[in-house]
């Protein structure tokens, strides 16, 4: 059964009429000269001022947008204001020219894309004094030093906008800092975030993103590298569609999720280059666009919130502010296409029909589909971000569409850890140590397997082997300390005034979201429900994970777990039976749940006894 879609948001008219109330809101919450945004008072790790330049920079993306697409929008003058006053170092509200790696490089890149995109309101209007401004502050941004990873785009959107309004622009930059960006690239049109950075959503609304818009915008200049840009595009087309559900639900992974509709930004620039399907393209986007605007992300006064499925600092960055989330803004480009483009006059497409199992040849990755539950089984990472909750982020064993992950909101004890789609290691019982940095990870067909050490004196190997709807876990831990090992499925609501029945038996939490289960395969551990402390999970305020517990000894220890979820919409009516699992030292098997086909064997690479 496919999940009902929300309703609305079908045609061009109803999403520039969404992008426009969004626009209200923002609009409303200006400062009086139009060059900050006034919203909570919430840090991020940069000055209150340069968030307020946050909030009036980033809906540049749809405000231009709109423009470009031939929109009436009067709003336009209050943002073509505030970037007049920013730019100008007499006002109460100048901006203040950027320095190195200064976040202001990231935020006048909107204005360096409105520039390009809609020069008869972002450059013609503005009076000679006011032009005079706007370049020299481009121009002070263009020569600063950028961290070496998708930020080298913000310096080629600034030089094109300069090259395009006939100013001073150092070309030359713009060619060495696009090589290095190309350099980026690991293969089938997925790139790592700078020499040695993680592959993660910043490959969709990041680097193809600015890719495209280059290519749209300055194929010409460039015939060359825009062509390889689109094919790159198009390659990662084939394996990024598996993100996505039918429900227009991505799955939640890795930095920067308070976006939220970023998400589906790959999809808007690709509309403007035409290397996708636009039916397919279009139903990604709209789905995405329909789902988020029925969650309860907005403030009272209609602003984005900070959170994900609902506002929760929680889950943030440090380098996240109030005026963050409208990155989001990204996914209105589309509207600068004509109503007759072919992206507009296609039917949305569903998706299309594929191999319950798809590998990631970038990244030690699987993601599977089962009806309309779309889940990755990673290998982790061997360098974590420096960012919070990094090893929640990146290095679970599984991440959902349906069912997002937990965070740690306390530091001790088991209902304070992110245990669910974790194995969670603990000499104390109060403080919990799970998967962090891999020290290595390889893929045999679409078998993924790793090793890490949560613990001085615990290694453990790990095997995930993907079966939808099921996906199997086994680990071979090796200690010389007696620990306790917890390990969970995917976190699921859990209503702490519902009906008892909500945990349904050992292993198993039942809700208005959906079926989690998770079973022992070997029996040697418990089967437990645990109650999760309050907003840890990025899409409910209040969740349960069905855990299993063992105690190790000093020694060696082999665990195997099969690991399930189903959204209501796919909820069985009984559950089926777990596979069956085999091991003689370190050969598995793992057999259907009648013994009469094999799913999947092979060899645990050994760690010591």
């Amino acid at each position: 059964m496919e999940c009902p879609l929300n309703g609305g948001l079908r045609s061009r008219d109803d999403v520039a009429a969404w992008c426009l109330q969004l626009l209200g809101a923002v609009e409303a919450c200006l400062s009086p000269a139009g060059a900050r945004l006034r919203n909570a008072p919430v840090a991020a790790n940069y000055s209150a001022a340069v968030a307020g330049m946050e909030g009036c920079t980033r809906p540049l993306w749809a405000v231009s947008a709109l423009l470009r697409g031939g929109f009436a929008y009067a709003g336009w003058t209050r943002f073509a204001e505030g970037i007049a006053n920013g730019t100008d170092p007499k006002h109460p509200e100048f901006w203040v020219y950027p320095g190195d790696c200064d976040q202001r490089l990231v935020e006048i890149c909107p204005v360096a894309a409105a520039i390009c995109l809609a020069p008869q309101y972002f450059w013609r209007p503005f009076s000679d004094r006011q032009q005079n401004h706007v370049v020299a502050w481009l121009q002070a941004a263009a020569a600063r030093r950028y961290h070496d990873n998708n930020w080298l785009f913000f310096r080629v959107m600034v030089a094109m906008a300069l090259e395009s309004v006939g100013a001073r622009a150092q070309t030359s930059q713009v060619d060495a800092d696009l090589d290095r960006i190309e350099s980026f690239h690991v293969r089938a049109g997925w790139y790592s975030d700078g020499p040695d950075g993680v592959v993660d959503y910043y490959n969709s609304h990041a680097l193809h993103y600015y890719g495209l818009l280059y290519a749209w915008l300055f194929g010409e200049r460039d015939r060359a590298r825009a062509a390889r840009f689109k094919e790159r595009a198009a390659q990662f087309s084939e394996s990024f569609q598996y993100w996505f559900a039918p429900d227009g639900a991505a799955v939640p992974f890795g930095r920067s999720l308070t976006y939220r509709f970023a998400e589906a930004a790959f999809w808007s620039s690709a509309a403007l280059c035409g290397c996708v399907d636009y039916g397919l393209a279009k139903g990604i986007l709209l789905r995405s666009l329909r789902r988020w605007r029925s969650l309860p992300i907005f403030s009272d006064s209609g602003l984005l919130t900070l959170g994900y499925g609902y506002p929760n600092l929680n889950m943030t960055e440090q380098y996240n502010s109030p005026a963050s989330p409208y990155w989001a803004m990204k996914s209105f480009l589309p509207l600068a296409l004509p109503a007759t483009h072919d992206f507009w006059t296609a039917p949305e497409a569903p998706l299309p029909d594929a191999s319950p199992k798809e590998r990631h040849p970038a990244k030690c990755m699987v993601s599977c589909r089962s009806g309309s539950h779309i889940f990755l089984l990673t290998g982790g990472e061997k360098r974590l971000p420096p960012f919070r909750h990094a090893a929640e982020k990146y290095a679970k064993f599984a991440y959902s569409s349906a069912f997002a992950f937990n965070i740690p909101t306390a530091s001790r004890g088991l209902s304070a850890a992110a245990i669910d789609s974790m194995l969670a290691v603990s000499a104390d019982s109060q403080t919990f140590n799970v998967r962090g940095e891999s020290r290595w990870m390889e893929m045999r067909g679409d078998e993924i397997f790793c090793g890490w050490s949560p613990l001085a004196g615990v290694d453990v190997v790990t095997a995930l082997i993907a079966s939808p709807p099921w996906h199997v876990r086994i680990h071979v831990l090796a200690t010389s300390i007696k620990v306790l090992a917890v390990e969970g499925g995917f976190a699921v609501e859990y209503d702490p005034e519902g009906p008892p029945e909500a945990l349904a038996g050992a292993g198993t939490v039942l809700s208005a979201a959906g079926l989690s289960w998770i079973r022992d395969l070997n029996g040697n551990r418990k089967s437990v429900n645990i109650v999760m402390d309050p907003n840890g999970n990025l899409n409910f305020g209040h969740s349960a994970v069905p855990a299993l517990v063992g105690v190790c000894g000093p020694g060696r220890h082999v665990f195997a777990c099969a690991v399930a979820a189903w959204p209501v919409c796919d909820r069985p009516t009984s559950i089926p039976t777990a596979p069956r699992f085999e091991c003689a030292d370190d050969a598995f098997t793992l057999r259907s749940a009648d013994g009469s086909v094999t799913l999947a064997q092979g060899t645990m690479v050994a760690i010591p006894r």
